[in-house]
């Protein structure tokens, strides 16, 4: 519910983790002023999760696939 209000408040894309997250943290109000960027850890953090975030998406791919190609798991 958060990451689609972001996207239809303040213009966040979905699959953005690490804008998402700056705005879950800080607010959203205080993504709009940018006040992470006073802050380098909570920029790592987010660079982090960003990092997680696509991770995770390429797994879920890999595993998809995997799958796919093999029906004989169902």
């Amino acid at each position: 519910w958060y990451i689609n209000g972001s996207n239809k408040s303040i213009g966040i894309s979905k699959w953005d983790a690490y804008s998402q997250y700056l705005a879950y943290h800080d607010g959203r109000g205080g993504f709009k002023r940018k006040t992470y960027a006073k802050n380098p850890t909570l920029i790592s953090i987010a660079r982090k999760v960003e990092t997680t975030s696509k991770n995770y998406g390429w797994q879920l791919k890999k595993c998809r696939a995997e799958l796919e190609d093999n029906r004989s798991w169902f």
